[in-house]
């Protein structure tokens, strides 16, 4: 059984996407454990720096959280968040899949039927956004990042737009083709500003802007779910020849 990565200092439900994703495309066993250098696999979030240079494990999907950290020379690289983790992996290379795996964890439920106008989901260190008076005339669906994250994959598809100070949210969105718009969580400052979000945005052409609602081109997210499903079931076929 491969294990792999999950940050558990807090509960967030984008932290435990990885493991439904690898279940499901990858087809393979697999656990999670939260101490990353004794994991076989970096998977969804911004997880990079947490291991040491020389880790030999997976990289899949898995995103910098800083502009100063450094992809591991010693991975097996199969794809990263965006072109800014890619800029920081030893040699770059062009062949890596970039893409965050969220956008494919919408698979992972039954197509939601869109029942509230709008979704608010914050961030897991963000107690401000669900009090702004301005989104309640929606009578918005309030969403919390410590609940189940099927559930909350499925509450994010039952809306017709999201507001969010979450990536996780924001990828979900995408992954729906819902309008979002992003709102900047008080503690963004110190998780390196908007580096992850930008390099999220590098890998599906769109421009990162906070507090404005939009959605990116729908056949660019779609060449990106491909390839990010396409690695996946490399990964299980690598898994099952014995390879990795």
């Amino acid at each position: 059984m491969r294990l792999v990565y999950r940050w558990s200092t807090v509960s967030n439900w984008g932290d435990r996407l990885s493991v439904h994703l690898l279940r499901h495309w990858s087809q393979i066993p697999v656990g999670t454990w939260d101490v990353a250098d004794e994991c076989d696999i970096l998977g969804v979030g911004s997880t990079v720096g947490h291991v040491l240079p020389e880790w030999n494990g997976v990289i899949l999907g898995a995103g910098a959280l800083l502009p100063s950290e450094r992809v591991p020379w010693a991975a097996l690289t199969l794809g990263v968040r965006g072109k800014l983790t890619r800029e920081r992996m030893h040699g770059s290379p062009a062949s890596v899949v970039l893409g965050d795996p969220g956008l494919i964890a919408d698979e992972l439920v039954e197509r939601p039927k869109r029942t509230h106008r709008l979704g608010i989901l914050p961030h897991w260190s963000d107690t401000d956004l669900m009090k702004r008076r301005e989104f309640w005339r929606y009578d918005p669906l309030f969403i919390s990042p410590g609940w189940n994250e099927i559930d909350v994959i499925r509450m994010i598809g039952s809306c017709d737009k999201l507001i969010t100070s979450s990536l996780h949210g924001m990828i979900l969105a995408d992954a729906f083709g819902i309008p979002r718009r992003f709102e900047e969580a008080p503690r963004l400052r110190y998780e390196g500003g908007t580096f992850k979000h930008e390099d999220y945005s590098s890998a599906i052409g769109h421009e990162f802007k906070v507090g404005v609602t939009s959605a990116p081109r729908r056949f660019v997210v779609n060449d990106v779910r491909d390839r990010l499903i396409d690695m996946y079931e490399q990964y299980g076929q690598m898994v099952r020849d014995g390879m990795a």
